[in-house]
């Protein structure tokens, strides 16, 4: 069967928008010389993009050492979420990978603006375009650029769960609708239910694929990498 990407990209002379492009080729081993992109949508926001993240319910992209995604939901359908995210040209990219004979499997995309909004929507790409839902902006929590996104899923696979980290320090945790909910019908629903702040700028941000560690890069003074054990059990 035909393999295909669904990439979504920064849009480099909109930083408003979010492009959607779809490969063809891609990662088939005799078809690699032969590898084509094409846009095939936009997405706009109301301020600059910074970041994008991924959560993608195709195996090859997903948390598959994770003990939810080693599990199935209620339609048969292995599912769990992970940032992928390359630089080219840039442009910020987060991809997932689909198959024309896959069953439908919703993906998340999240977009950290300037403004301090995290905008996700949820995103079927089975569909050629890709369908994406309205969008659901999360905002008020953040006063400053957002430039951290990650996601993980809760450690008994009931919830999806967004990290944002801001320009001040700032970390808040999401908790959205575990994988099997989501639809491309309506907006991934996502409520804060922690927040703290780790007293330095934060450049980029990271949770570890069991759920139990997460990792900032701080850039104030002398950069580094810290590193903090955390509860996912919720």
């Amino acid at each position: 069967a035909p393999h295909s990407v669904c990439m979504c990209t920064i849009n480099g002379t909109n930083v408003q928008e979010v492009k959607v492009w779809r490969g063809r080729g891609v990662g088939v081993e005799k078809a690699a010389r032969n590898e084509n992109w094409a846009s095939v949508g936009t997405l706009s926001t109301s301020s600059e993009v910074q970041r994008l993240a991924f959560a993608s319910s195709f195996p090859c992209f997903s948390l598959c050492v994770s003990p939810f995604s080693a599990k199935q939901d209620n339609s048969g359908f292995s599912r769990g979420g992970k940032r992928m995210k390359q630089r080219k040209n840039g442009e910020e990219c987060a991809a997932t990978r689909s198959s024309a004979q896959e069953t439908t499997c919703i993906d998340i995309l999240a977009a950290a603006c300037v403004d301090g909004t995290v905008i996700v929507w949820s995103v079927d790409t089975a569909t050629s375009p890709p369908t994406f839902s309205s969008a659901c902006k999360l905002s008020k929590e953040h006063t400053v650029r957002v430039l951290g996104l990650a996601f993980a899923v809760s450690k008994n696979g009931d919830a999806t769960v967004l990290f944002s980290g801001d320009d001040n320090g700032q970390v808040c945790v999401w908790r959205g609708p575990p994988p099997s909910s989501l639809s491309a019908s309506s907006p991934p629903e996502f409520i804060k239910v922690q927040s703290v702040n780790m007293g330095r700028k934060l450049h980029d941000i990271a949770i570890s694929p069991f759920g139990s560690t997460f990792g900032a890069v701080q850039w104030e003074g002398a950069p580094e990498v810290q590193f903090w054990p955390c509860n996912n059990d919720q």
